[in-house]
């Protein structure tokens, strides 16, 4: 398995050139194709409706060029070629709404990767996080800001979950890459499989992996996670996506929900 297609959502905010920068980062990695999805207004005939679509067209133009920008400081100079085994790219503008499209496209590629946008006033996580982490089957990696590297140290937070399980399979390629990758377990309660266990899986993969047991001593799990992984050096947190439901409607677990929010570590996510 490796990552051949990867999707990078971009919305004309000041967070979409750390997503390029690390989609590149990874394509150039894997020798996969990087597919931008800019979702514009749909074609409305009434002069606001107008007006809405002419500022969707002008920042269409802005974010294709901010992504051409960034592939041609990868050596790629045109958008479109997919030449199998060579990184390359290509730019979607797709009227609609962008959760809706994530969904459509994201089932089709082998990662979608966030990054967390600067400024307060947006969202975060948005509606288009939450589709791609619930209705697409595929991982999502949430950057909180530009990147030099992904996953050569890693940390992978083990509880046993389906979830759990998920993320560390759809994260073997990065992990395969991954100078010194760390099981950690929080909490003394017994989980089966365990983390050894989950070493030695990642053994018949040619990864070599440590595990070790951290007692909850901060406030949350996530906390304890964090300086876990701050102490180890990890430039990547692997964890599975939890949702709850409430009143009828599905939200992310508190775990889940803290991991996103934090700003100190790329996090890889499958739910």
């Amino acid at each position: 398995m490796s990552f051949r297609k990867l999707l990078v959502p971009l919305a004309g905010v000041d967070s979409d050139s750390a997503a390029i920068g690390a989609a590149l980062l990874l394509g150039r990695e894997f020798e996969a194709r990087i597919e931008a999805l800019y979702a514009r207004p749909a074609r409305d005939q009434d002069s606001v409706g107008g007006e809405i679509e002419r500022a969707g067209l002008t920042r269409a133009n802005r974010v294709r060029a901010l992504f051409l920008s960034g592939c041609k400081s990868y050596g790629i100079d045109e958008l479109g070629s997919r030449a199998a085994g060579k990184l390359s790219a290509s730019f979607l503008e797709l009227p609609g709404i962008e959760a809706d499209l994530i969904a459509e496209h994201g089932r089709l590629s082998d990662l979608i990767v966030f990054a967390r946008p600067h400024s307060t006033d947006l969202p975060w996580p948005n509606i288009s996080v939450q589709s791609a982490l619930r209705e697409t089957a595929r991982p999502v990696l949430l950057l909180p800001s530009t990147v030099a590297q992904v996953g050569k140290r890693s940390v992978i937070a083990w509880n046993g979950s389906l979830e759990a399980v998920r993320a560390i399979t759809f994260a073997i390629p990065i992990l395969l890459r991954s100078e010194s990758t760390l099981v950690v377990t929080v909490g003394s309660h017994d989980i089966q499989p365990s983390g050894e266990n989950v070493v030695e899986y990642l053994k018949c993969h040619g990864i070599e992996a440590e595990s070790m047991t951290v007692p909850l001593e901060r406030e949350s799990e996530s906390s304890t996670l964090l300086a876990v992984s701050f102490a180890f050096g990890a430039d990547l947190i692997v964890l599975g996506a939890y949702t709850r439901y409430r009143t009828g409607r599905p939200v992310f677990g508190s775990m889940t929900a803290e991991m996103i929010q934090q700003t100190k570590t790329p996090v890889f996510m499958a739910h």
